[in-house]
């Protein structure tokens, strides 16, 4: 977000942390799932599934974004 703030882009970086501040727990969530896929030890339900999946759903939805007002200029 930092190299965002030098390139001009502020809004954009603030854009991220609020994605970030407002996902935090499924954003732990999913990085939970991921590393346990490699060394399973839980178990998780749909619920997490759901609430995971839309994350990611609004996450790639994000990066575009991000990809667009970073590699168009």
């Amino acid at each position: 977000m930092k190299a965002l703030e030098r390139l001009g882009m502020v809004e954009l970086s603030q854009e991220i942390a609020k994605f970030n501040d407002v996902n935090r727990d499924a954003l732990r969530l999913l990085e939970e799932t991921y590393t346990s896929s490699r060394c399973p030890s839980g178990v998780y339900g749909r619920e997490d599934a759901l609430r995971t999946l839309k994350v990611v759903e609004e996450l790639f939805k994000l990066l575009e974004v991000v990809e667009r007002s970073v590699f168009s200029t």
